[in-house]
């Protein structure tokens, strides 16, 4: 998903995945790619891509394309 967040001059990649038996092909680079393409038209000052801290092989790949970590973010949940 890639979009424009609201009220702010940000844009937002999130929940890039490709099922296992699809990876190794250039697909996510191609997605993150796309996105970025696509925001770069909304004349944004940055764009973030939001991943779990912990999934290193993404962060690698992310830095790769040229992304850098600039804060972490924590999500809290509770059971209902």
């Amino acid at each position: 998903m890639a979009w424009k967040e609201a009220d702010e001059n940000i844009g937002t990649i999130e929940n890039v995945f490709v099922k296992p038996d699809w990876r190794k092909r250039g697909l996510a680079s191609h997605l993150i790619i796309e996105g970025i393409r696509y925001l770069q038209k909304c004349n944004l000052d940055y764009i973030q891509l939001l991943v779990e801290t912990k999934n290193e092989s993404a962060l690698k790949h992310y830095k790769s394309i040229g992304f850098e970590i600039r804060k972490e973010e924590k999500r809290y949940w509770i059971n209902i």
